[in-house]
């Protein structure tokens, strides 16, 4: 084994033994201890060695599972716009729990961000991930998508009309995608419509433009 070799098994025997130990610290998980993770574990290195390093299914779990209680509290909500690019990567990744925490933390971002190119820019990333093989990453793509626009209907028109460059890949898909995929995006506006009543009026008025999967 060469050095290098060497050295990203250490860093990663490292990663595990410490995502573990936040595992097993007694929820909720406060600022110090995500801190001190991510002090000891910055983000850049942790998306870097699980790329290029090859993880078995458990230590991917665990480090994953860590991350996202992490990423969720206040400090790692902080750190999102700073790891948006680990993130995109992320989605790109052989390992569908990779590509997984990257939707999640996408979607988180979304929320939070008051950057209208950013949320367009996450919401067709999303939109791309409906697509993805695994319906675990789509459905926390699917998941993502409706909890912005239900809040957001200027972003639910975007959607629905494709007026937006999200909702125009997202009526593409439904028109050309798979019938697995049809039936996501009708779920998708339909979920994404029910607790908000200008929601619901864009969608009965939607009418043809809102693609095959919603004129059944």
């Amino acid at each position: 084994m060469c050095l290098h070799a060497m050295a990203d098994s250490q860093r990663l025997s490292s990663l595990v033994q410490a995502s573990d130990g936040v595992l097993k610290h007694p929820a909720p998980i406060h600022d110090n201890v995500a801190r001190r993770f991510l002090e000891q574990q910055p983000l850049q290195q942790v998306f870097g060695l699980l790329s290029s390093h090859e993880c078995d299914v458990h230590q991917l779990d665990t480090i994953c599972a860590a991350l996202t209680k992490v990423l969720e509290t206040q400090y790692g909500t902080s750190l999102l716009p700073n790891a948006a690019d680990y993130a995109e990567a992320a989605l790109q990744s052989p390992q569908q729990r990779l590509r997984r925490l990257g939707c999640q933390q996408i979607g988180r971002l979304l929320v939070i961000t008051h950057d209208q190119q950013l949320q367009q820019h996450l919401q067709q990333l999303l939109v791309n991930a409906l697509q993805d093989s695994d319906t675990g990453v789509a459905g926390e793509a699917e998941r993502a998508l409706i909890a912005h626009a239900a809040e957001h209907p200027p972003a639910f028109q975007g959607l629905i009309t494709g007026s937006s460059p999200a909702g125009a890949d997202l009526l593409q898909l439904a028109d050309e995608g798979s019938s697995t995929q049809h039936m996501r995006v009708f779920a998708l506006l339909t979920a994404a419509a029910a607790d908000n009543s200008s929601n619901v009026e864009q969608l009965k008025h939607s009418g043809g433009h809102s693609g095959s999967s919603c004129r059944a």
